[in-house]
């Protein structure tokens, strides 16, 4: 499958598959870390995959072995203001609410340290793979400081008492515990990484463009308003989805293929 790649200062931007999944690589320093200009970076290049035509799946990870994305740059933070720690902080939860403001699923591809800003982005994210060797955590205490922002998604991962225990003391845990916890849904080897993802790509391919980007929305709305609202947010996005006949002609389709003779 052909694919074009752009490369910017700190992220490169892939389209493969026909331009339906775009893979963006954070490479900043060793530890892919988040500054200023790597936010900035980030919201124009979401801008810009959110509107083609032919998007179906995001993909994020980071470059290398070291890590996915190691937290907000400790160097930029030891200079904050108050101004400038709430215009940074502003941008950290602009980029985690960017993919959950995708109008397709996204993936958070990890290997190495996820931390801080990193795990909230990837608690963004619609599914969440890594390798074996890689470590979650949620460090800032440590540092003086609260976890804010979209570290509120947590709770919906892995809940109130898993969520309390990384908050308050900041401590890493290894791949294997964060997916026992539910914070990810696949663990694989770093090697065997990308194998045990493409089933995911194809699934996602597979299914109906219109009926996905129905269920991103209706996911969305549950996490935002309650049962009772997403319900009714549901039985009405299921009436819409059959406007376009595209329902109609994949549920005849497999009533056809269950229906033929075998063999």
């Amino acid at each position: 499958m052909a694919k074009s790649t752009s490369q910017s200062k700190y992220f490169d931007l892939e389209l493969s598959h026909g331009g339906r999944v775009a893979t963006l690589t954070l490479h900043e320093d060793k530890f892919n870390l988040l500054n200023t200009p790597a936010l900035d970076e980030l919201l124009e290049l979401g801008t810009e995959i959110r509107t083609l035509p032919k998007l179906r799946l995001v993909i994020l990870t980071g470059a290398g072995e070291r890590a996915f994305i190691g937290g907000a740059d400790i160097r930029e933070m030891a200079e904050f203001t108050p101004h400038s720690a709430l215009r940074f902080i502003d941008k950290v939860h602009q980029a985690c609410h960017l993919f959950r403001a995708l109008p397709v699923p996204s993936i958070a591809r990890v290997r190495g340290y996820c931390l801080g800003a990193g795990m909230e982005i990837a608690a963004c994210c619609d599914l969440r793979i890594a390798s074996d060797d890689s470590h979650f955590g949620m460090p800032e205490v440590q540092l003086g400081l609260p976890s804010v922002v979209e570290a509120a998604m947590l709770p919906t991962l892995i809940g109130w008492g898993r969520t309390r225990e990384l908050l308050y003391t900041g401590r890493i845990i290894d791949a294997v515990t964060a997916y026992e916890i539910g914070f990810i849904e696949a663990i694989a080897t770093p090697e065997a990484l990308d194998e045990t993802l493409q089933p995911w790509i194809d699934q996602i391919l597979a299914a109906d463009p219109a009926a996905i980007r129905a269920q991103k929305r209706l996911i969305e709305g549950w996490l935002d308003s309650g049962v009772a609202a997403g319900v009714q947010a549901g039985m009405d996005a299921f009436t819409r989805i059959f406007d376009s006949g595209n329902a109609l002609e994949r549920t005849r389709d497999f009533l056809a293929r269950k229906a033929a003779p075998k063999g």
